[in-house]
């Protein structure tokens, strides 16, 4: 049930995480009569609330968006005279600054903040982490070769790890591990069940209670068993994330805005380092180190706050066959992010053919605006095959003897991968 131009398909296939099916192609050019029964259905089946002529003006926007867009740019009071539906001065305004301007969709700014504080706490947790790696001799491993400052002068030769070195490897690993082996795939049951808002707020409140729990662990075991339940919360939060982002901004900045993820991701390992220094300067060990793990339950308490706040993503609401199945509240949620009802109920129109998938994060700040312009792509082929070499010359770094070259060349190339 779904008409779309073939510039439209160009701006949502290019999305990423955004699918277009064989269906939807098909559907491309559709006449007017037949537009009119798609609608039809649509109004009867799914949204027999609002006024079925407005519908039908949203559907025919979107599917000669290139024209009308045209339509709200020129100057010509006659434009667009031609065409089944004349706008208004203030339906022109939003077309051209939904697609020119990113912030235009004030009412966004929950859902982008609310994104951008998930993202951050991602940061903040991955710095906390490794800046717990400082006191391992709190958690019952003394012989962690790193950690030991005097064996430099005294020309002992530390550099083979010892098996506390592989506890504390492990201790660090295994959030990462979990988040790829069970966080990730728990996200879409949960999406199903309790939607994107949902899932986050799940994910918020295992970072809460692992924050809390590893500030009082003495053991590596036990800090250990903490984490797996942190990177648990950080899978499902990694994949919700960005499919609430992309399932409520505007499909021409889609791409910008899941990339925001990496942004505010970067940008919390910022921050947590920085507090990882001020923490540091406590002169009881077991001080910092309970300030450094526990801190990220600052964030999460934010994020908890932050969610309820947020609206869901109108496309849960949107899938048949499910208990959320509820067009009507998909339209009331584009209705609230969306400067017109126009815009709304073309989106909701629209929100079929847009099914959002998991989305891989590879891009940094040069690509937020780029991404939309230079294409996926084009950034795909010019950074990986740079990544992958830089990361095979920092394992490379490691077989340099001198411990003080060896690191300066491991961080040098980590920098700039």
């Amino acid at each position: 049930m779904v008409v779309l131009t073939e510039d439209l398909l160009r701006n949502t296939h290019e999305a990423p995480g955004s699918l277009t099916d064989d269906t939807s192609l098909k559907k491309t050019y559709l006449t007017d009569e037949e537009l009119q029964h798609d609608v039809h259905v649509f109004w009867s089946n799914c949204l027999s609330a609002v006024d079925r002529e407005e519908l039908l003006r949203a559907a025919r926007v979107a599917q000669n968006a290139r024209s009308y867009d045209e339509v709200a740019r020129s100057e010509d009071p006659r434009a667009g005279y031609h065409l089944p539906v004349q706008l208004s001065s203030e339906e022109k305004e939003a077309l051209i600054a939904e697609k020119d301007a990113l912030f235009s969709q004030r009412k966004m700014f929950t859902v982008i903040f609310t994104v951008s504080l998930a993202a951050f706490l991602q940061g903040f947790v991955q710095s906390s982490i490794n800046g717990a790696s400082l006191y391992p001799a709190e958690f019952g491993l003394p012989n962690v070769t790193s950690t030991k400052v005097n064996s430099t002068a005294s020309g002992e030769d530390n550099s083979n790890p010892q098996l506390d070195d592989w506890k504390l490897g492990a201790t660090n690993a295994s959030p990462f591990f979990f988040a790829a082996l069970l966080g990730c795939w728990l996200s879409l049951p949960l999406n199903d069940l309790i939607g994107r808002r949902g899932a986050m707020a799940v994910a918020a409140c295992l970072i809460f209670a692992s924050s809390l729990g590893s500030a009082w662990c003495s053991t590596w075991r036990a800090l250990l068993c903490v984490r797996i339940i942190n990177g648990i919360g950080m899978g499902v939060k990694a994949c919700s994330t960005p499919i609430l982002a992309a399932e409520t901004a505007v499909g021409f900045w889609r791409g910008s805005f899941i990339l925001a993820w990496q942004l505010w991701v970067a940008f919390g390992i910022m921050i947590g380092f920085a507090f990882n220094l001020i923490f540091y300067t406590a002169k009881d060990a077991k001080l910092s180190l309970q300030l450094i793990l526990g801190a990220p339950f600052v964030p999460s308490t934010f994020l908890l706050i932050a969610l309820w706040f947020c609206p869901e993503s109108p496309r849960y609401y949107m899938r048949h066959k499910t208990s959320s199945y509820d067009p009507q509240k998909a339209y009331d949620i584009l209705l609230r992010l969306r400067k017109t009802k126009l815009q709304a109920l073309r989106d909701t129109y629209l929100v079929y053919s847009l099914g959002i998938g998991t989305v891989n994060f590879i891009f940094g700040l040069p690509a937020i605006r780029t991404i939309d312009t230079l294409g996926r792509r084009k950034w795909l082929v010019m950074t990986l095959p740079v990544m992958c070499l830089l990361m095979m010359a920092a394992s490379l770094s490691t077989l340099t003897t001198g411990q003080n070259a060896r690191v300066g060349l491991i961080a040098f190339f980590i920098f700039r991968k």
